[in-house]
């Protein structure tokens, strides 16, 4: 018998199965279609490797059967067949069929193209009048998509909310960019040969998130609608394009994100000759994330540099990340960021601190946080040395912990922080770490603010030890005791950042 068959006449399926709410149904498929999404990581290359050739599918082939899986959503109707209820939520549910993701790989023959067109078509029709997002990956092809499958995409772009694609396929599927009213995301490929201007984007009537070079952006400042976008990534970022990327940042909203990713190329001394002008941008949030290989001198004045020519007024959020941590974490620019919070007064409205990444001492943290007397979020990191690198420093302390707690009747550092996130070697006494929880929790009710407190506490490869268990018990009473104000999560660092 067939495993569908035996499926069809379990006893099972005409009771609790079939009669779970759809609504449930609907969550539970949306998380395994996310959990079962093919990764590229598992598509070997055929070139370099160990492996002879006969052992392993082409490249082509194995990406073509990985992206024909993702446009079938394959995994969600393997995961539906439990019984005719599951699959018919499944199928008719339009939601789950909204995110269209599209390789040129998948029509590099007319066999591909007429089976990739197909699922296209029906993908499209089970996500009804619903929202979507389309996914068009070009990168490493000269070939533009189909005229065909352009065709089909351009039929129901009238309700695209979110789009990713090079500028050529932009302007093929947008030929009027005025009737994209749905339109709120946008991310531009670097595509091979793509000079095309961004100058259609000035007529996007509601673009609120912009993903692009940062070349582009340098090339098109006068006619991006810079004036609307609440998120801003530049994305690459070289040296020579700063200055004018920071001119870009002078004029985005009250409020918005801007995200720099720089690519970095061992030059440190570019940065003292480029000819950057201060600028005062009223962004909200600002994520700087360094990629690929880089020179920790020149990272460090990288940083440096930026935040010189930088005065932030109203910014919440400062997050700094490097790609290659462990092994290449970012060198805190202590001079030039004190300077920063003192012209910018982050004492007043910088909220959250987020720093896993970046190297910096004690003392240079405890100088910083008497400055931010509004953060309510701060996450650091304890870092190690690794096979190719890293640093061996210990951040997270029983000192620490003493200076971040409050004590009545005395100054409190941080008064108003709420959230710690802590990676860290596991190098403290645990009876250290609850005095610190118990006296946050202490203010929260001596202010009598309803306030809570949270400890985000992962270890790092290496320190598996055992939180206390009497430690851990109480703890658990405090999260009890004050209703949930208190929350405490632990978890392993690996997964996080260690390739």
């Amino acid at each position: 018998m067939s495993q569908s068959s035996e499926v069809s006449t379990s006893p099972l399926n005409s009771t609790a199965v079939s009669r779970l709410p759809a609504e449930l149904l609907v969550e539970i498929f949306g998380l395994c279609w996310k959990g079962f999404e093919p990764h590229f990581g598992d598509i070997k290359s055929p070139t370099g490797r160990e492996d002879s050739e006969e052992s392993q599918p082409s490249l082509t082939t194995a990406t073509f059967e990985t992206e024909i899986t993702r446009v079938a959503h394959a995994p969600l109707l393997i995961v539906s067949r439990v019984c005719t209820a599951w699959r018919a939520v499944a199928v008719g549910t339009p939601s789950l069929w909204c995110e269209i993701e599209l390789d040129t790989v998948l029509f590099d023959t007319s066999r591909h193209i007429q089976t990739a067109t197909q699922l296209l078509a029906l993908q499209l029709a089970r996500s009804g009048d619903s929202l979507i997002t389309v996914d068009l990956t070009e990168l490493g092809s000269d070939d533009p998509f189909p005229e065909s499958v352009l065709d089909i995409l351009m039929n129901n772009m009238a309700r695209c909310r979110s789009l990713a694609c090079s500028m050529p396929s932009f302007n093929a599927l947008c030929p009027n960019p005025e009737q994209l009213r749905r339109l709120h995301s946008l991310w531009i490929h670097t595509a091979v040969g793509d000079e095309e201007s961004l100058e259609p984007l000035a007529l996007l009537p509601h673009l609120s998130c912009l993903t692009t070079p940062g070349r582009r952006l340098v090339d098109n400042l006068e006619c991006l609608p810079i004036g609307n976008l609440e998120r801003s990534h530049s994305r690459p970022t070289l040296a020579q394009e700063m200055p004018k990327v920071l001119a870009f940042a002078r004029n985005l909203p009250r409020g918005a994100l801007f995200h720099l990713e720089l690519w970095l190329f061992g030059d440190p001394q570019l940065w003292t000759v480029l000819a950057f002008q201060p600028t005062i941008a009223a962004i909200g949030i600002l994520y700087i994330k360094f990629s690929h290989e880089f020179e920790l001198l020149e990272a460090q004045i990288a940083l440096g540099t930026i935040i010189t020519h930088l005065t932030l007024p109203n910014l919440q959020r400062f997050e700094v990340e490097s790609q290659n941590y462990p092994r290449l974490p970012v060198i805190w620019p202590h001079p030039e960021f004190l300077a920063l919070s003192a012209r910018s007064d982050f004492h007043a409205h910088l909220r959250e601190l987020e720093i896993y990444e970046v190297q910096l001492t004690e003392t240079q943290l405890l100088e910083c946080l008497s400055e931010l007397h509004a953060l309510e979020r701060l996450a650091i990191s304890d870092h190690q040395l690794v096979d190719d690198g890293g640093v061996d420093q210990l951040l997270i302390t029983d000192g620490l912990f003493s200076k971040l707690s409050y004590a009545p009747g005395s100054l409190c550092l941080v008064p108003r922080l709420s959230s710690l996130g802590f990676q860290t070697l596991l190098r403290f006494d645990d009876n250290a770490l609850l005095a610190l929880a118990v006296s946050r929790l202490q203010e929260c009710d001596e202010l009598k603010n309803g306030g809570v407190f949270g400890i985000e506490l992962s270890w790092l490869p290496g320190s598996e030890r055992k939180i206390d268990e009497v430690v851990l018990q109480k703890i658990h009473d405090l999260k009890i005791s004050t209703r949930r104000r208190f929350t405490f999560d632990l978890a392993e660092a690996e997964s996080m950042w260690v390739s």
